[in-house]
């Protein structure tokens, strides 16, 4: 069992699973040069969208 596997059993994790990889949708992998890792960067649900420090625009 991964890592993140566990931790998503004992904690929140964003984001969702379906949304890790979601860059790959924008770019290509083999065109990534740089990948930032940031810690904490999403506190509720829904804000997290697999782009470092991005944020979904908020609906009211």
């Amino acid at each position: 069992m991964s890592f993140i596997t566990r931790e998503r059993k004992c904690f929140t994790v964003y984001p969702s699973p379906e949304l890790v990889f979601y860059c790959t949708t924008l770019c290509a992998i083999e065109d990534v040069k740089v990948v930032i890792l940031g810690q904490d960067p999403y506190h509720h649900p829904g804000q997290a969208h697999g782009l470092h420090l991005g944020m979904r625009p908020v609906s009211n």
